[in-house]
C-alpha cells in the first residue's frame, strides 16, 4: 500500500462499481456518482471528485410524491451529529469545509471493493495500479503495467503525488539488461523480480549458461534443474590429468593425487600431500607439489637427482625421461639420455613436453626448439610463432598463433585435426598414433589412428586434455573426468 497524506483525495474509477453501496460521505465530483436517494455537495476549492454524497431528507406527507423543494446547489438540512461528548463514533465523518492541504478524514465503503477509500483518516491506495500521462485517472482494477511503462515518480501526476507506473514508449527501465531475464514489468512503482530464462542460471548478479563452470570453482556449475540461482557442485571433481603410456594420473579438488591402471613399475604408487601438477610417463610418474617442489616414482626413478633447492613450475614425462622448468624459465631433465632427449638447451623457456624418445619446448619468444631422437623428423620444428605444444611418441604437433595446427614427425599429415578452415585450437596432445585438440569453443577433434577407439571423442565442453599410448583423458564441465580408447590395464576406469 501506497499510504498518502491527509487532505488528499483518493481518485477511484468513474462511476460507481456494479451493486456498490454509495456511503454517504463518499466522494463524488456528481449527483451522478450518488445513490438515488443521495445529492452530490462540492465542498468548494477542492480538486477532482471533491464533493460529498449526503442523503436526501425523507419526504413529509404534504409532498410525498412531490418535488423535493430548495436550493439543488446547497446541501440539504441534515441532522447534525450528537455534541455530547459520550456519543458513539461511527465510521462516516462528514468532512467540514477545508480547503487543499487542510486535513480531511476519509470515509470508507467495504462493499464496494479495494479501489475505495481503505481506511477510516487515511486515504491509501490498493498494490499495482497505473496511472496514464497525463490523465488525473486511477484504474479501479489493479493491472501490471506493460514493457512499455516506466517505473519512477512523478509529482505532476495525478493529485495523490504517489509513486505510479506512468506510459512511456521510448524507454524501459525496467529491463535490468540480463541476457538471461524477460524484461520486468513493473507495477505500484518498482520494478517487478525478473524471471531467469528456462536452461540458464542467474548467479550473483551474473547469467550462466547450463553446465558452465564456477570461474572461482571448476567442482561447481549452472544446474537449473537443481538451482537458477545457485552453483551445484558436481563431486568427484578434476583439477588436473595426464595419460600415461597404460596408467592415468588425476589431482582433485582437494590437491591429492590418485593414479590407475598398469602399475608394474610401482608408477600409480602416488606420494600423499598436496600437489598442483602431474604428469604420467610410460612407465613413471612426475608431479609438483604445492609447495613448487617436484616429485618422481616409478622406473628408474630412484636414481634421478632431483634438487630440492629448485623450484618448478611445470612438468612433463616422456618414455623413460622427464623434463620440468624452474621458476626462472630454465629446463631440467632427468633419466634416460640414449639420444640426447635430456640434454635440454640453455635458455628461457615457457612450455615443455616430453615424446617417447626426444623433447620439445616453447621459448619466452613463442619459437619451438626439439632435441633428442629424431628418426621420423620428430624434432625437425617449423620457424614462427607458437601457443601450445606436445610430443608424442613418434611425432610432435604445435598450435600457432592463428589457431592452426602444424603437425611433424611420422604420418605427420593424418595427426593434424579434421576441422573447418575457420576452426581455431588453444590447445594439443600427440599420443602414439593419434592426436588431440580443443577449440576455441571447448570441443574435442581427434585424428590419425583409430585402432583402440582414440578418435571416438566425447561430445561436450572441455577444458583440459593429455593423450597417452592409445589413450586420452580430458576434463569437462564441472570438472568431471572423461577418457577413451585403449583400456587393456584399466586406464580408462577412474576409482
Amino acid at each position: 500500500m501506497h499510504a498518502l497524506a491527509m487532505g488528499t483525495i483518493v481518485i477511484v474509477g468513474i462511476g460507481a462499481a456494479a451493486g456498490c453501496t454509495i456511503s454517504p460521505n463518499a466522494n463524488c465530483s456528481s449527483d451522478g456518482d450518488c445513490a438515488s436517494s443521495q445529492r452530490c455537495v462540492r465542498g468548494g476549492g477542492l480538486a477532482v471528485r471533491d464533493g460529498v454524497c449526503v442523503d436526501l431528507p425523507a419526504p413529509g406527507p404534504a409532498d410525498a410524491g412531490g418535488d423535493v423543494e430548495g436550493d439543488l446547489d446547497s446541501p440539504p438540512d441534515v441532522d447534525p451529529p450528537p455534541s455530547d461528548d459520550t456519543a458513539e463514533p461511527h465510521n462516516n465523518h462528514t468532512p467540514s469545509d477545508t480547503g487543499p492541504g487542510e486535513d480531511r478524514e476519509c470515509d470508507t465503503d467495504n462493499d464496494c471493493g479495494e479501489p475505495l477509500i481503505q481506511e477510516i483518516g487515511e486515504c491509501e491506495f490498493p498494490d499495482d495500479i497505473c496511472a496514464e500521462q497525463g490523465e488525473q485517472l486511477v484504474e479501479s482494477v489493479p493491472e501490471v503495467c506493460t514493457e512499455e511503462s516506466v517505473c519512477d515518480y512523478d509529482p505532476d501526476q495525478a493529485t495523490q503525488q504517489t509513486t505510479a507506473c506512468h506510459r512511456n514508449t521510448d524507454e524501459i527501465p525496467c529491463d535490468d539488461g540480463l541476457s538471461c531475464t524477460d524484461e520486468a514489468g513493473c507495477a505500484g512503482g518498482s520494478c517487478h523480480s525478473d524471471a531467469v530464462q528456462p536452461g540458464r542460471c542467474l548467479i550473483e548478479g551474473q547469467c550462466f549458461e547450463s553446465n558452465e563452470s564456477n570461474p572461482d570453482n571448476p567442482c561447481a556449475i549452472c544446474h537449473p534443474l537443481v538451482s537458477q540461482y545457485q552453483w551445484t557442485e558436481t563431486g568427484d571433481c578434476v583439477v588436473d590429468v595426464s595419460a600415461g603410456g597404460f596408467h592415468t594420473c588425476t589431482i582433485d579438488a582437494d590437491d591429492h593425487l590418485q593414479c590407475w591402471g598398469q602399475n608394474t613399475d610401482q608408477q600409480t604408487d602416488a606420494p600423499s600431500g598436496s600437489f598442483s601438477q602431474i604428469s604420467a610417463g610410460s612407465f613413471h610418474t612426475c608431479a609438483i607439489d604445492t609447495d613448487d617442489q617436484l616429485h618422481c616414482w616409478g622406473v628408474d626413478t630412484t636414481d634421478w637427482s632431483i634438487s630440492t633447492l629448485e623450484s618448478f613450475s611445470s612438468i612433463s614425462s616422456g618414455g623413460l625421461h622427464s623434463c620440468a622448468i624452474d621458476t626462472s624459465n630454465q629446463i631440467h631433465c632427468f633419466g634416460d639420455n640414449t639420444y640426447d632427449q635430456s640434454n635440454a638447451p640453455f635458455g628461457a623457456f615457457d612450455q615443455i613436453s616430453a615424446g617417447g624418445q626426444h623433447t620439445c619446448a616453447i621459448d619466452v619468444g613463442s619459437q619451438i626448439e626439439c632435441w633428442g631422437r629424431d628418426n621420423h623428423h620428430q624434432t625437425e620444428a617449423p620457424s614462427g610463432v607458437y601457443t601450445a605444444i606436445s610430443a608424442g611418441n613418434f611425432h610432435t604437433c604445435a598450435v600457432d598463433s592463428s589457431g592452426a595446427i602444424d603437425c611433424w614427425g611420422r604420418d605427420a599429415d593424418d595427426h593434424e585435426p579434421s576441422a573447418s578452415a575457420s576452426t581455431e585450437f588453444v590447445s594439443v596432445a600427440a599420443g602414439e598414433s593419434h592426436t588431440c585438440a580443443i577449440d576455441t569453443e571447448d570441443q574435442i577433434h581427434c585424428s590419425g589412428g583409430n585402432t583402440f577407439g582414440e578418435l571416438a571423442a566425447p561430445s561436450g565442453s572441455f577444458t583440459e586434455l593429455s593423450a597417452g599410448r592409445n589413450h586420452t583423458c580430458a576434463i569437462g564441465t564441472g570438472a568431471q573426468l572423461q577418457c577413451w580408447g585403449r583400456n587393456t590395464e584399466g586406464q580408462l576406469d577412474s576409482p
